[in-house]
């Protein structure tokens, strides 16, 4: 990384898969110095926002001699895709650091004038990380390596600190997840994922308020961090419920989670704007057909009403079949009339005209 004081470090020593490590060069060990770097964000990712960051070299051991010099080297990629060229955009703010390129990769690191210690026990070089334009998976994993090199003019008695940063990754992409309704009585849930880091299992959580969530299945993780996997299971379908919602959670190896989207699906088709009377107006010794009733209603109430809202004729109980009703009042007077039906809860009156 940093022999003899000179030059730039080695191209790939990163330590990132794929790069060799500082140790490849440099003996002696790890002990007595710390070594980070700051910035990052650690939660949601804006696309092409630039954000600061530090390395940061620390040594517990005093520099009495004043000869021990820091350097780094750090690249960023996505953990979904560890041996793929570097994500977003590295650039140097510190006269003692640059950036460099080598096998697709854009590396930060300490230049020829990699800074001396003089005492102190921290040495910082700064910089910059703008985000790509699409962090849909936000799996970007930091990789670094550090060398304090005490200027002997060999590679033994260096020191070299490693870091690795997952901590902004997200575990699971969701890449798509549905609803839908199967057949007359059950509910397809699906889900399909693009990668599935350090992930343990999924659960199924339903809800009939959007508020109050249930697990109702739980199922173990297909992917990796290379792939994902794809997902489905049937749930029965409830009528009585207006709205049903569904979300998927992930879990962790490490007990962490996090949710999918919510998706609902409606039972069955409640709308009955759409209901008619044909024919209209009706002779009064024909037959009346209530069209377009919705399926989710099996039976319904009927009453009909003269011009002045006296019931003239009632029936209970009326069975739907292919979304109708046929019914034979049997009127003595032409005129105006209503007719009401009651669906439950709900009640629907609808006018009519009776001729000779």
């Amino acid at each position: 990384m940093l022999l003899a004081f000179s030059g730039n470090p080695p191209n790939g020593a990163s330590g990132a898969p794929g790069d060799v490590a500082c140790t490849n060069c440099h003996s002696g060990g790890t002990q007595d110095i710390e070594f980070n770097v700051l910035g990052f964000p650690q939660s949601d990712i804006t696309p092409n926002t630039v954000y600061p960051i530090t390395v940061e070299i620390i040594q517990n051991t005093p520099d009495t001699d004043a000869n021990d010099r820091g350097g780094f080297q750090m690249t960023v990629i996505r953990a979904s895709l560890p041996s793929s060229s570097s994500i977003g955009t590295l650039a140097s703010t510190d006269a003692n650091a640059t950036v460099s390129f080598f096998n697709g990769r854009q590396y930060f690191e300490h230049n020829n004038g990699a800074k001396f210690f003089n005492s102190q026990d921290t040495i910082r070089y700064t910089g910059t990380w703008t985000a790509p334009s699409s962090v849909s998976v936000l799996d970007v994993n930091v990789f670094a390596t550090s060398v304090v090199a005490n200027g002997n003019g060999v590679p033994t008695g260096d020191r070299v600190g490693f870091y690795n940063d997952l901590g902004n990754t997200f575990p699971v992409e969701f890449l798509r997840f549905e609803v839908s309704k199967f057949g007359d009585d059950e509910v397809l849930i699906s889900w399909v994922t693009g990668t599935e880091i350090n992930s343990s299992h999924f659960e199924i959580e339903r809800s009939f308020d959007g508020i109050e969530f249930e697990k109702i299945y739980q199922t173990e993780s297909k992917g990796d961090i290379y792939s994902g996997g794809s997902y489905e299971w049937y749930d029965a379908l409830i009528d009585e419920a207006d709205i049903i919602y569904y979300r998927i959670k992930e879990i962790g190896i490490d007990g962490s989670s996090m949710y999918s989207s919510v998706a609902t699906i409606k039972p069955a088709n409640r709308n009955t704007d759409l209901i008619r009377i044909f024919p209209n107006p009706v002779a009064k010794n024909s037959r009346i057909t209530i069209d377009q009733i919705p399926q989710f209603y099996q039976e319904v109430k009927l009453e009909v009403l003269d011009f002045h809202g006296s019931k003239f004729w009632e029936q209970t109980d009326c069975n739907v079949r292919d979304s109708k009703i046929v019914i034979h009042p049997e009127f003595k007077q032409s005129g105006m009339y209503y007719l009401r039906m009651q669906f439950g809860d709900q009640t629907k009156t609808l006018p009519f005209v009776v001729i000779d």
